[in-house]
């Protein structure tokens, strides 16, 4: 693209160098600013683009090359993560838009459910790419308010005994599309996980040494890769709890339960073992677990352990034991062994498909001496 001087520019956007150049090799003084003057010549084959003081644009895309064809044909995107299905789904969001709208005195929008996609797709991009603040992914022109008429749920009915029921619509299909495309793994983790948060919310938690201490504490189950299965949120009084539930494995567990009623019926009765953290680690989740065919493994806590169990105080062998030393203790009538350890600190590990053996010899270092221990 030619430049005249006699054009009066106000401003000029350059396309950077191809990804596979090295943008900092430049021709000018490394310690002079840049000289629009003497750029290299991989920036030059860029493109470019001139605003001039009217208005008018000089290069850049003209009107013939845009084009609404989509970049992905739909047998490739069907074959996604983020299943099609979703997206068609927002189909159904459509009425309630019109209806929310005039919920907030507003005239009914004219949105299109490919400008909707779109929104959508800025939204996920946005996950990627994080901002001070909404102002800087969004104008504030007429047609950029899209989002501003997304809605999920009818506001006319109204569940009041779930705090989130203006995304359970929504939360429930993701859920039903993350199972679907779940591929059967033995190790499975259920934990919990703080989605950040600042605003005003009836489920907005606080946990004091977490990485993210604001937002919204989710109880989910994550497959070895890192791939979330299922999730639910927390919201002190869970509307979906079941009182026999709550009472034989607490209701930190009770969601894990429900979550695995939810696996489809050919993935559900797989030997799949699970592991949890002392928050979740109980004998009655263990035995749970064992009598429907599922492996239990966790760290539990001082106070859940029997008290038929023979094990030594954890202060004693803290006191008493060197690094590496252990104790186990098996209840072969229910299977579960209860192994603990000395570390940095006394461990205790609860487990119904793991045992003591096979010990392996490691290198300790406790001061300038390494030690080599069973």
């Amino acid at each position: 693209m030619a430049y005249s001087e006699d054009l009066d520019a106000e401003q000029i956007f350059i396309e950077p160098p191809n990804s596979n150049v090295l943008t900092d090799e430049e021709s000018g003084d490394d310690e002079e600013p840049p000289d629009i003057n003497h750029l290299p010549g991989r920036q030059l084959a860029a493109g470019a683009e001139i605003v001039l003081v009217n208005n008018e644009r000089i290069g850049g895309l003209s009107d013939d090359e845009l084009h609404d064809e989509p970049i992905v044909d739909e047998t490739c995107m069907e074959n996604n993560m983020f299943d099609y299905a979703i997206l068609k789904q927002c189909r159904e969001f459509s009425w309630v838009d019109e209806n929310y709208a005039r919920f907030k005195n507003h005239a009914a929008p004219k949105i299109t459910f490919e400008e909707m996609k779109c929104a959508i797709g800025i939204l996920i991009l946005s996950g990627y790419n994080p901002r001070p603040g909404k102002r800087f992914f969004w104008d504030s022109v007429d047609d950029m308010k899209n989002l501003l008429f997304l809605h999920c749920a009818d506001n006319n009915r109204i569940d009041h005994k779930d705090k989130v029921w203006k995304m359970r619509h929504f939360m429930d299909l993701l859920k039903e599309r993350f199972l679907h495309h779940f591929i059967p793994e033995e190790g499975l983790d259920y934990d919990e996980s703080m989605v950040k948060y600042f605003g005003r919310h009836g489920c907005n938690q606080f946990i004091r040494g977490k990485p993210i201490r604001f937002g919204f504490k989710m109880w989910c189950l994550n497959g070895r890769s890192g791939y979330l299965i299922n999730f639910d949120m927390y919201q002190g009084k869970d509307p979906k709890s079941d009182d026999i539930s709550d009472k034989i494995v607490g209701k930190a567990s009770a969601p894990l339960l429900r979550m695995i009623n939810d696996l489809p019926a050919h993935k559900k009765h797989l030997p799949y073992r699970f592991y949890v953290d002392n928050l979740f680690t109980s004998v009655n989740l263990l035995n749970y677990l064992r009598e429907n065919g599922y492996g239990g493994t966790g760290t539990i806590r001082e106070n859940r352990i029997p008290k038929s169990c023979p094990l030594p105080p954890k202060q004693n062998m803290l006191k008493q034991r060197k690094r590496g030393d252990f104790h186990s203790s098996i209840d072969r009538q229910n299977g579960i062994i209860v192994v603990r350890w000395v570390d940095n600190n006394v461990v205790t590990v609860a487990s119904t498909c793991y045992g003591v053996t096979p010990l392996n010899k490691v290198i300790t270092w406790e001061g300038p001496i390494s030690w080599m221990r069973t």
